[in-house]
């Protein structure tokens, strides 16, 4: 080994023999204490418009893929599954693009019937 190797050993051996490990845990937490206090104010309103934003999108694509789903019931289709497999068939894709299931059909089918949270009926 190097000379500067063997600096190194020894520098660190005596630190954590004279406890100096304890430092870099109070400087995770000071510098976890100054991160916190970077974070906007305005988070919570952020989320909240995120969410909004979020559930809107969902409203939209509920309505405009509603009458499909409503078409494929009719010619029909009863099961959630059948129609999930209807839509694929037909190359309809989810709001992501990607292939219907039963689940997704399902949540459709609920957001076009109520649309707001605060409309939906107790359970």
């Amino acid at each position: 080994m190097s000379a500067c190797t063997l600096r190194l050993h020894r520098a660190r051996r005596e630190g954590a023999a004279h406890g100096l490990g304890a430092r870099p845990r109070g400087a995770r937490r000071a510098q976890g204490a100054r991160r916190a206090a970077r974070q906007p104010h305005h988070l919570a309103e952020a989320q909240a418009l995120g969410a909004a934003r979020t559930a809107e999108a969902a409203r939209r694509f509920a309505e405009n893929t509603a009458p499909v789903i409503r078409q494929v019931r009719e010619s029909g289709v009863a099961s959630l599954r059948g129609i999930a497999a209807a839509l694929n068939a037909r190359g309809v894709r989810t709001a992501r693009g990607g292939r219907w299931a039963a689940t997704q059909v399902g949540a459709v089918l609920r957001r076009a019937a109520h649309p707001a949270p605060w409309e939906r009926p107790p359970r």
